[in-house]
């Protein structure tokens, strides 16, 4: 793998067969250029949107020029059209990322609600807290605050009983014990991997239809069972057999 700071010359990457394009949004725009020298599948986990104004250009060009170009759910792939009009895609692949499903166990659970990512506007954290209010319970949240939350002081809301951030186990811990797990993304979600992990661990979710992952068929499923979690942990080798034959 090469990071901005690794990637130092365009041979580097001559010397693979193909180069897989993820986050690029902090290489600078020689590093591009030399991305577009190579054969190269793209494989989107975000929105392009995001990125520094004079990536712009090089939208057509990463995306027209690439072997397979890869979307995390069908949501995540129309919304991201709908954002670029003006690009051709061409030999699409849908495919969720791989999670650990057997980390993900339930446990005795405690009649507690947890929102759990980022605390920024498009994430749904205000809509979170509201609902929570509206309810008449408090709401667990856990993650790291974020700008432009339109003056609420997420410590201090009457309804939120801030945790700060949690690393991996500490995710497996709160989800397991947890009842209730809420996210109402206000933008389209392209994959949702803590809701996912949070059915993985049995909890109730609450989200609306912007979540990426709901518009799999596999949503309405018991995600606890063995088929589930089998199914979510083959996900990684699924991911290369299907290039692989993409390509």
């Amino acid at each position: 793998m090469l990071t901005p700071k690794s990637l130092q010359e365009k041979s580097q990457l001559l010397e693979a067969d193909f180069i897989v394009t993820n986050n690029i949004k902090f290489f600078s725009d020689e590093q591009l250029e030399w991305m577009l020298g190579c054969k190269r599948v793209r494989y989107e986990h975000d929105y392009w949107n995001l990125i520094r104004p004079s990536q712009e250009p090089f939208i057509k060009k990463m995306w027209e020029g690439s072997l397979v170009g890869i979307f995390l759910s069908q949501s995540h792939y129309y919304e991201y059209r709908r954002l670029h009009p003006n690009v051709e895609f061409r030999n699409i692949l849908i495919q969720p990322s791989p999670i650990d499903a057997f980390d993900f166990e339930p446990k005795e659970k405690k009649n507690i609600c947890v929102y759990l990512g980022a605390l920024v506007p498009h994430k749904g954290t205000i809509e979170a807290l509201t609902w929570a209010k509206s309810k008449g319970i408090r709401l667990y949240v856990y993650g790291k605050i974020g700008n432009h939350l339109y003056g609420i002081d997420v410590k201090e809301h009457p309804n939120c009983i801030y945790e700060g951030m949690l690393d991996y186990e500490g995710v497996r811990e709160v989800l397991g014990e947890a009842d209730m797990f809420i996210h109402i993304p206000q933008w389209v979600e392209p994959y949702g991997r803590s809701a996912i992990e949070a059915r993985l661990s049995g909890c109730r979710v609450i989200t609306n239809n912007r979540l990426g992952a709901k518009s799999y068929a596999w949503w309405d499923e018991d995600f606890t069972s063995k088929e589930m979690r089998e199914y979510f942990s083959s996900l990684g080798r699924l991911f290369w057999e299907r290039l692989e034959k993409a390509i």
